[in-house]
């Protein structure tokens, strides 16, 4: 049991440590995350009305099927 808690602590302290280094890199004014994809919304839209499939746009507009579906 001992040695269960241990590690369980051990973990704790890293997740805190990742949270603490997040956090820093926040307040340096880094950008986190990736990157936003850039999508044609108007044709995108446009596409969908003349009556394109998702998975036809997916392909076209190199976006997943929900993604298509979203905008």
């Amino acid at each position: 049991m001992i040695i269960v808690s241990a590690v369980a602590e051990l973990e704790r302290n890293l997740m805190e440590r990742g949270r603490a280094g997040l956090r820093r890199a926040r307040l340096e004014g880094r950008v986190l995350g990736r990157k936003p994809i850039a999508i044609d919304r108007v044709g995108l839209q446009r596409d969908r009305a003349r009556g394109v499939s998702l998975a036809q746009l997916a392909k076209a507009y190199k976006i997943s099927r929900t993604t298509s579906k979203e905008r």
